[in-house]
């Protein structure tokens, strides 16, 4: 028996966990092997503390000699291609933190891992070394770990579905499969609550899926990979799991889309806090719309369940209210889905287009007789009581809202004003409000202090947005006009309430 010393001393500043260990040793029967062989002609097995790998294919020992020597180089670089550099490594952090002992075996050699002394300019050191001796000769390899617990098995066995390979336990039915990717549906872990997915790079698992499939791209080159990463950036998964949806053609990308559906009501705006799914459902929803036989398919079968949203952070806030209160309300809540609005490409309706056509958004009409009454009764006291609070020449057309299902009381209308114009109290009017719309209902004989709130809360938009501090500073200011004039503001209310009975 002979001692080999390795240059790499005990000390060695490297933290591996034990996954990284048992995922460098099966790594190496992989590597040897390639994913087309793996298992069926790798065995595995846990009995009496002691874990056995065995392969059919042999190897030289030199390959365990020297740090970064490898025999599995490839151009293509599809494998880790670092087989003695990982088993050293995972050697000295397995014997040394873990207390496993390792054997390893192959054609007519057999070593295990042990330590030995050396010098080093004069001072001692410990360094990992090889118990070398000789065996009949076999094609094969066997890697020994003993001292094993059977955490150390399960880490194993999870350690081979993390290797792309036909038969991954990971792996159900396909979806595509091409030279250089494959997709699969994922197959639900059961001791796990939900079907989490996967992405292979290089033929080695690099990230959970929040959707249950496999995704596999086999070239792709992660930015700034080493082998010591058991991670990747976002950037990297979003980017190969585009490569691969590229590929597919109009037919899986329907099957596919339809494993997205959790995913169909994301938008864009999520893209800065987690994985999104909205430029993989753009390449997805592109092939399928393109092609008519497949868009056809796809409408009958979901296109009356599902309508787009149809507005975005931009749009304006009155309408969208409008929009989503209509819906809210609609026969089509319980039945329809809002999505994405890039499934707008097949045609499908989005809530503004519906609203519209059942008359949902807030219909406008001139007041008619009764009304002006009262609004002329809302005007007086505007102009008698909050003169020095508003800068209005002439006070903003005031128009009736007919959908009494609006979610608002009242809303103005009103365009930036460039001019710079400043009230008594050194608010600045920021637009210029044209109309003023009042909903019919609020326009009745016991509604004068509601009706008279609105109609000022209405004309102060021209400090601002309700959120503005402008706007609310001139509210504050508006209440304190009503708390020090109740008593004379409370005799218009005689004469809103005789509005009607001279009417009737």
């Amino acid at each position: 028996m002979a001692i080999r010393k390795l240059n790499l001393v005990m000390s060695y500043p490297i933290n591996w966990s034990i996954y990284s260990v048992m995922n460098n040793f099966v790594q190496n029967f992989y590597d040897a092997l390639k994913h087309e062989n793996f298992m069926e002609h790798f065995e595995y097995k846990f009995e009496e503390n002691t874990i056995i790998l065995k392969s059919d294919v042999g190897f030289s020992k030199e390959w365990l000699f020297f740090m970064g020597a490898s025999s599995k180089r490839e151009k293509e670089r599809k494998y880790a291609g670092k087989f003695g550099e990982g088993f050293k490594v995972a050697s000295l952090v397995a014997y040394r933190d873990f207390g496993l002992g390792i054997q390893m075996e192959s054609r007519d050699w057999r070593l295990s891992v042990t330590e030995a002394e050396d010098e080093i300019d004069g001072v001692r050191v410990n360094v990992l070394a090889y118990d070398i001796d000789s065996k009949e000769f076999e094609e094969s390899s066997v890697l020994t770990l003993t001292n094993a617990k059977p955490k150390h098995f399960e880490e194993i066995k999870s350690q081979i579905d993390h290797f792309y390979y036909v038969g991954n336990a990971k792996f159900g039915k396909v979806i595509s499969l091409g030279r250089d990717y494959a997709i699969y549906e994922s197959i639900k872990n059961p001791k796990e609550k939900r079907n989490w997915g996967s992405l292979f790079i290089n033929y080695q698992w690099r990230d959970s899926l929040d959707l249950p499939i496999v995704v596999c791209n086999h070239n792709y080159e992660v930015t700034g990979d080493d082998r010591d990463r058991t991670s990747i950036s976002l950037y990297d998964s979003n980017c190969a799991i585009r490569e691969v949806f590229r590929k597919i053609n109009e037919d899986e990308a329907f099957v596919l889309l339809e494993r997205c559906r959790p995913r169909w009501k994301n938008t864009y705006g999520n893209d800065y806090k987690g994985r999104n799914w909205y430029r993989m459902l753009e390449i997805l929803i592109d092939k399928v719309a393109y092609s008519p036989r497949v868009k056809r398919k796809f409408l009958d079968k979901y296109g009356h369940e599902i309508m787009t949203a149809g507005f975005y952070w931009w749009t304006n806030s009155y309408k969208k209210k409008m929009a989503l209160e209509w819906f809210r309300k609609s026969d089509y809540h319980n039945k329809t889905k809002v999505v994405s609005s890039l499934f707008a490409e097949f045609g499908i309706p989005n809530i503004y287009e519906l609203c519209e056509k059942n008359n949902g958004f807030a219909e406008e009409a001139k007041p008619n007789e009764l009304q002006k009454k009262y609004i002329k009764i809302l005007e007086n006291v505007a102009k008698q009581y909050f003169d020095n609070l508003f800068c209005y020449e002439t006070l903003p057309n005031c128009r009736i809202l007919l959908n009494k299902e609006a979610p608002i009381l009242g809303k103005a209308f009103s365009q930036k004003e460039d001019a710079r114009i400043t009230n008594n109290y050194g608010h600045v009017v920021r637009s210029r409000v044209s109309n003023i719309y009042l909903q019919s209902y609020i326009l009745k004989s016991d509604m004068f202090s509601e009706a008279l709130v609105v109609y000022l809360h209405e004309l102060l938009h021209q400090f601002g947005g309700d959120s503005s501090i402008q706007f609310k500073e001139a509210l504050v200011q508006m209440n304190q006009i009503i708390i020090d004039n109740m008593v004379e503001i409370n005799m218009f209310a005689k004469d809103w309430r005789a509005v009607e009975n001279v009417a009737n």
